[in-house]
């Protein structure tokens, strides 16, 4: 009886490693899919494709992200009431991303279109992670994009040039991947305490 509790006891330590993993993954395939994407839409914008390339950039990379997500979640073990929930979280992700590109940007122009998803994408992380997710990764991932958030600040007073516009985007794509990187690694260590923990 002993071997057959120890050997449970692997299975579920098992299960609980591949999930942790497979939450990982969801991390690095969504920061890779929105900084690939945001990137392109830079590279094609100074290649004098017109502003519009950006946000249009983001939108595929939202969709693209959210189909991805969810095919990724199927490797994790969820109920019917988590499933629902995460639907729900869903919609907060990515709303707000979709909705700052239907306000008008005013003077801020091209400035607000090359770095709004950053703070937007960490407003939808926040909400989605509150809402949804019990690790709260996701939650301390969209705040500490909000937080950051605040250095783009500084960069409204510089004259909008092509070169500052651009370089605000660059940093905002080099900050996402920052802290995608630094979730995912914190999951990964995370995965790595549960496979080897005792008891």
């Amino acid at each position: 009886m002993d071997e057959i509790s120890k050997l449970g006891d692997l299975a579920l330590k098992l299960e609980n490693y591949r999930s942790r993993i497979a939450s990982a993954m969801i991390w690095v395939t969504f920061g890779m899919i929105y900084g690939a994407m945001t990137l392109l839409g830079q590279t094609l914008f100074l290649l004098g494709f017109g502003w519009w390339v950006i946000p249009l950039a983001v939108t595929i990379a939202a969709v693209g992200s959210g189909v991805t997500y969810f095919k990724l979640m199927k490797f994790l073990p969820l109920d019917r009431e988590t499933v629902r929930r995460w639907r729900i979280g869903a919609v907060l992700l990515f709303l707000p991303v979709l909705t700052s590109y239907t306000l008008p940007a005013g003077a801020a122009g091209g400035m607000y279109y090359n770095t709004v998803w950053y703070p937007s994408l960490g407003l939808g992380l926040l909400l989605c992670g509150v809402y949804a997710e019990r690790q709260k990764v996701m939650a301390s991932t969209g705040l500490t994009m909000l937080v950051s958030s605040l250095l783009l600040l500084p960069l409204f007073s510089y004259k909008q040039t092509l070169l500052s516009i651009t370089a605000a985007g660059l940093l905002c794509i080099s900050m996402m991947l920052l802290i995608y990187l630094g979730a995912s690694i914190y999951v990964f260590f995370n995965a790595q305490r549960a496979i080897h923990a005792t008891g």
